[in-house]
């Protein structure tokens, strides 16, 4: 079999008529097409389409690369390869890219985003633009105003497929990786158990009446060097331990009985193939911090028992993201139990809440 009829054979499967029929829809060359095949090992379709093409740079020859950088070094503008309009050859319109001609990418940022929207989510950016104008511009979970370009595409992850995105609305990034953390596969609890869980962990840290609490904020070496750490042989993770949270792996054991060696919000069992971390009030910490940024202050045995007492608990790495990203910059409760309760009533789980749950 030659290469033509091979050829000939590929194009009829990709719903062409014949390779003519695809070379004339695709305004390409026979010649072109088969020597892109055969030096860059690509299919017919990526060969058909404008990316690998042999005039689009990446796949150029040298001598055509160094007529398409002149080009381009002399107007200061670029050909997107989607909509073959000329841009100014910025960050405005198009993204850095080191491999690529100039350090930019062939696509223009518009062109970019829409084909992104296309191939994750299956719709245009108009159809976006609509979205967002029925949510009257704000986030869909914590309805705080936003631009278009800060908003992201919230799916239900189970019940998408591949052909069919099951897209339930536009949100900042903060409701949006909060939802992504609640939605881990392989959690020990509902998504509900999870939120109001977390609700009850924050107000607890806020009336003080966690054991775990106690426990941490009784330091039992109140003056301790980051050098002494170092030369007592051990290992990075109790470097940090005591960097970040002046606590030791006994610390940490014995807030882990405490919880029942699970995390503190879902439960999940304590094991060392999964990542447990420390939780703690950024608040209360963040009153420590040296107005020198380059230079960390030296701690006395008051800095180090405030540092213990913003210690929460240890949770799964999940729970901890969760908790954060709740409490993020465009919220105005800090604690992040507002956004908790709004992402509940805009998950819709309150037709499954318990009578004797609390949504306040």
């Amino acid at each position: 079999m030659t290469v033509r009829e091979r050829l000939h054979r590929e194009s009829i499967s990709l719903g062409y008529e014949s390779l003519e029929d695809a070379l004339k829809k695709n305004n390409k060359e026979y010649e072109k097409i088969r020597n892109v095949i055969r030096k860059r090992k690509v299919s017919l379709k990526k060969a058909l389409s404008g990316r690998s093409n042999v005039m689009t740079g990446t796949h150029a020859t040298r001598q055509e690369k160094e007529l398409i950088k002149q080009k381009e070094a002399e107007t200061s503008q670029r050909e997107c390869i989607e909509c073959k309009n000329y841009f100014p050859l910025n960050n405005d319109y198009f993204v850095p890219h080191k491999k690529s001609l100039h350090g930019y990418l062939r696509y223009c940022n518009e062109c970019r985003k829409s084909k992104t929207l296309k191939q994750r989510y299956q719709i245009t950016t108009t159809q976006k633009e609509n979205i967002w104008l029925e949510q009257n511009k704000k986030c869909a979970c914590c309805n705080i105003f936003a631009n278009i370009e800060d908003l992201h595409v919230e799916h239900d992850h189970e019940k998408s497929t591949d052909n069919d995105i099951v897209i339930r609305g536009l949100c900042c990034k903060w409701c949006n990786w909060t939802i992504g953390n609640i939605e881990q596969p392989k959690r020990p609890m509902s998504q509900l158990d999870i939120i109001l869980n977390a609700k009850n962990y924050i107000i607890n840290f806020c009336d003080k009446n966690d054991e775990a609490l106690v426990l941490a904020s009784q330091p039992q070496n109140p003056i301790k060097s980051m050098h002494s750490v170092k030369k007592n042989n051990a290992t990075s993770y109790d470097y940090i331990l005591w960097r970040d949270y002046c606590m030791d792996q006994a610390d940490f054991q014995k807030i882990l009985r405490v919880q029942k060696d699970s995390c503190a919000i879902c439960k999940t069992p304590y094991s060392a193939e999964k990542k447990f971390v420390v939780d703690h009030c950024h608040e209360a910490k963040n009153l420590l911090k040296s107005s020198n940024k380059n230079k960390r202050p030296r701690r006395t045995s008051t800095d180090i028992a405030k540092i213990r007492k913003s210690i929460r608990g240890i949770l799964c790495q999940p729970c901890n993201l969760m908790i954060g990203h709740a409490s993020g910059k465009s919220s105005n409760d800090k604690s992040g139990l507002n956004r908790l309760h709004q992402i509940i009533c805009y998950l819709d789980l309150q037709n499954s809440t318990p009578e004797d749950y609390s949504l306040t």
